[in-house]
């Protein structure tokens, strides 16, 4: 653990690529100007939840006798844990002790170190992109394209949280929201995930705060254009985007557009390019190529042949994009054009993701909050008034 915590934090320059690429050269530290910190190890006895958060304890303590919070938990941790419930697993009452006492978590994965040299370098390259932002940086900014004075966007993910491997187990949504300033796309710090029978609610009461608060922190104008973006996981309900329209004139503004999309990956179309009809991406399509099916849907690769690692993956499946009936703003172009732009804002990994940060988040939200409610000890207050939940803590 030690070393891999030296190399996380300064860098492996001698492991590239065959091309001479370099993932990892300067580390966390190097990489994001950061200063050199100051680092102690706390073993835990054995695997148990007891042990490690007995670890998590003695850490914090520690930290308490000097007066000097810490900055950053480092956990190390098992992948095979995560068939361990709630109840019983040493990540998450690691973690749920330390996101208590304000101080954001970061897994180190026993596999991943066990990784080959460029994998694990490539594997700490993404951890320091986390981490950074979990400390309360910013690695880059998304341009936002300006058709419109103020946009917002909340993205509507979901997880299914499940003790057993069988069973239905239960639906959870998390909520997230990302708004435009100054030219740029930035998310917002305040998160939420509920069941999935109170998101209507839920989201209801998310927005009228969102465009409350940021109105007011953005200095609104009467007169100003708004635009107000949903992605979510699922077709919104008729009473649901009813709901959201009121909710919005209830709060006096006046022409506002709104855009309920369906971010759908089940569906029965795949595209082809026979452009490209070599090589191991054969007949894939680029990333971020786009096929229009009707006014209201669209097809977008969101993985592209460059992505293809090996012929045997087959040809990845687009994402269809569906516009609600409910929707005034409906140039499809654009908003297929912003999901694209925003699977390449991801903060957990350099790589382009397979959906939209606000889709992705969502249901990280919703997966890390459903398993901290189950953590013996767990105080959901920490969700809404903790200080380092207004950051990214679940990257």
């Amino acid at each position: 653990m030690a070393e891999t915590v030296a190399h996380f934090l300064e860098g492996l320059p001698e492991v590239q690529s065959h091309k001479g690429f370099v993932p990892h050269a300067t580390g966390l530290l190097g990489r994001f100007r950061l200063q050199k910190p100051q680092v102690e190890f706390f073993e835990a006895k054995d695997d148990s939840a007891d042990a490690y958060a007995e670890a998590a304890r003695n850490a914090l303590s520690a930290a308490a006798t000097r007066d000097q919070p810490w900055d950053l938990a480092l956990v190390q941790v098992q992948r095979s844990w995560k068939d361990r419930p709630a109840t019983s697993s040493p990540y998450w009452w690691a973690k749920a002790a330390f996101l208590r006492r304000d101080v954001p978590v970061q897994a180190l994965s026993a596999e991943m170190m066990a990784m080959g040299d460029f994998e694990y370098a490539c594997a700490l390259a993404n951890v320091s992109l986390a981490t950074y932002a979990k400390l309360g940086g910013t690695p880059w900014l998304l341009k936002a394209r300006p058709s419109t004075d103020h946009e917002l966007v909340f993205g509507l993910g979901s997880h299914t949280h499940k003790e057993r491997r069988r069973g239905a187990g239960e639906r959870v949504v998390g909520i997230t929201t990302v708004f435009s300033s100054q030219g740029n796309y930035l998310l917002d710090a305040r998160t939420a995930a509920v069941p999935f029978d109170r998101y209507p609610e839920a989201l209801r009461a998310t927005l009228i705060e969102a465009v409350k608060r940021i109105r007011q922190e953005e200095a609104w104008r009467a007169g100003d254009t708004v635009r107000l973006v949903f992605h979510a996981f699922t077709q919104m309900r008729q009473e649901t985007a009813d709901a959201v329209v009121a909710a919005v004139e209830s709060m006096g503004l006046s022409g506002v557009k709104f855009a309920f999309l369906h971010v759908a990956e089940d569906h029965p179309f795949t595209l082809f390019d026979h452009a490209s009809a070599t090589g191991k991406g054969a007949y894939a399509p680029e990333r971020g190529q786009a096929v229009e099916l009707s006014d209201h849907e669209w097809l977008l690769s969101l993985t592209g042949r460059d992505q293809i690692r090996a012929a045997s993956q087959g040809i990845p499946d687009p994402v269809l994009l569906r516009l609600h009936e409910k929707s005034t703003f409906r140039d499809m172009r654009t908003l297929t054009r912003q999901v694209s732009d925003f699977a390449c804002h991801s903060w957990r990994t350099y790589e382009r993701a397979r959906l939209p940060i606000t889709l992705l988040y969502a249901d990280e939200i919703a997966k890390q909050l459903a398993g901290l409610e189950r953590t013996p000890g767990w105080d959901p207050d920490t969700a809404v008034v903790g200080a380092v939940m207004r950051r990214p803590w679940f990257l």
